[in-house]
């Protein structure tokens, strides 16, 4: 039973750990979707900002100057509202 149990554990992460190569595999950064309201198809893009990074303390970095700029600017707007 105990071996039944390691095994059927080993099984069910590695599925997970296969789920999730799928999205990070994916080489179209853009994704077209159905608007259930207006019955039209929607086009979404997507931009990676972050990268890992193992020589941080967090484990990940942004990807360029220039996104760490505009999150350092949008997160002090943010900042500025709350406070």
């Amino acid at each position: 039973m105990k071996l039944f149990k390691k095994v059927s554990a080993m099984v069910v992460s590695l599925l997970m750990a296969l789920a999730m190569v799928v999205p990070v595999a994916a080489a179209n950064p853009t994704i077209t979707v159905k608007n259930i309201a207006t019955d039209e198809n929607v086009t979404l893009s997507y931009l990676k900002v972050v990268k890992q990074d193992k020589t941080t303390k967090t484990g990940w970095a942004f990807v360029s100057d220039e996104v760490t700029k505009i999150f350092k600017e949008e997160y002090k707007k943010m900042m500025l509202k709350l406070f």
